[in-house]
Order: structure tokens, then C-alpha cells, then sequence
């Protein structure tokens, strides 16, 4: 039987989003609190060119601050958690660098939030789904290939999880917090280096 590639290409594509949707779903969950987001910057994606049915889409970039609980059972998972410096109300407070593509109307968008958490601070998801080229900060059109994801109206989020890379623009990074002074923390620490 002959089969239309681009509804091949659609029905893979669906079925990539599903599988990641479940992926999320699924994981193990902490309990975590979303203290404060300070958007950093807005501003319109490609100058504003629509994409389909899901019209001109949006880029902010900002900052979100969290707190944890060290005392709940969830968050124990959390290697040293309760070492951590905690605030008047005992929890730890952290902050990470959040990227935000979203559909200027949210109406037109299709209600689809896809969140990646990227391994080194990377931006992966339009590589992957989109065909897009790889790079920091989606800017360019080739950045976005064939677009697929914003002309159906998903809204795209990254969240930076990893402390150590590189303060660099265009890299999502976790600022933790410090350790407690008064309680000794003895232990070994490893780090790898590749020159």
C-alpha cells in the first residue's frame, strides 16, 4: 500500500509527544513550591511572523525562585537536602533560569505545555521535533526548521536543573543554595574534567 510520508511524518511526530507527555507524567515527583517568577525579557519570536492557525509567538526568558520542604518524605530523595540553608519558614530556597516559546494569543495555542529540563543547559526540543538547528537561543528561522510545533499551537519550556554550567548567555542554569555553617559536612566529592 502506498502511504503519504507527511502524515507518516505527522502520526511520528504525535506519537513523540505522547510518549513524552506520558515520560512526565510518570516521573517522580517532589513537592516544590514556585515562590516568585521575574520575567527578565519579552519579546516577539521571528518579528512577529505568524505561524498558522497558532498566530505570532512570544519568547520570554525569566527567573523562578522555589522552595522545599527538607522535611517531606517526596524531597528526601534530594541528596543532602537537609544540610541546605533554609529560609524563616524552613524550607530551601533555590532559583533557575526558565525560556518560554508560547503563542502571543494563548486562545489560538492548542492548551499543550512541552517542558524539557535539558541536560548541560541546552535547548533541545525544536532540534528534535522541528528539525531545527542546534544552537543556544532560538533566533534565527533557521533555528525553528520546519516549525511544526508552533504551527499546532504548543507552548515550549525550558528549566535549567544543573548548578554547574557555564554562566553563559543562552545556557539555563540552577542557582542552589549554600549549606548550613554549623553542621559539618564530611564526604567525598567527585568532579570530572575533560580537557
Amino acid at each position: 500500500t502506498r502511504c503519504n510520508l507527511r502524515s507518516v511524518k505527522s502520526v511520528m511526530r504525535r506519537l513523540l509527544s505522547l510518549g513524552i507527555g506520558i515520560a512526565l507524567l510518570t516521573a517522580a515527583t517532589l513537592d516544590a513550591a514556585v515562590k516568585t517568577v521575574h520575567v527578565v525579557e519579552r519579546s516577539d519570536v521571528l518579528e512577529g511572523r505568524s505561524f498558522g492557525k497558532s498566530g505570532p509567538y512570544e519568547k520570554i526568558e525569566a527567573r523562578a525562585w522555589f522552595t522545599l520542604d527538607p522535611k517531606l518524605p517526596a524531597n528526601r530523595l534530594i541528596r543532602d537536602l537537609d544540610l541546605a540553608v533554609t529560609n524563616e519558614s524552613g524550607q530551601v530556597e533555590f532559583s533557575t533560569d526558565v525560556f518560554v516559546l508560547k503563542p502571543r494569543d494563548p486562545a489560538r495555542g492548542n492548551g499543550i505545555l512541552l517542558v524539557e529540563v535539558p541536560s548541560r543547559g541546552g535547548k533541545s526540543l525544536l532540534s528534535r521535533f522541528c528539525y531545527g538547528r542546534s544552537m543556544l537561543e532560538p533566533v534565527k528561522d533557521e533555528d525553528f526548521g520546519d516549525k511544526w510545533l508552533l504551527e499546532e499551537g504548543y507552548t515550549l519550556v525550558w528549566i535549567g536543573w544543573q548548578w554547574d554550567v557555564p554562566n553563559r548567555a543562552g545556557l539555563l542554569r540552577l542557582e542552589p543554595t549554600g549549606l548550613r555553617k554549623d553542621v559539618p559536612t564530611p564526604g567525598l566529592a567527585r568532579s570530572e574534567y575533560i580537557p
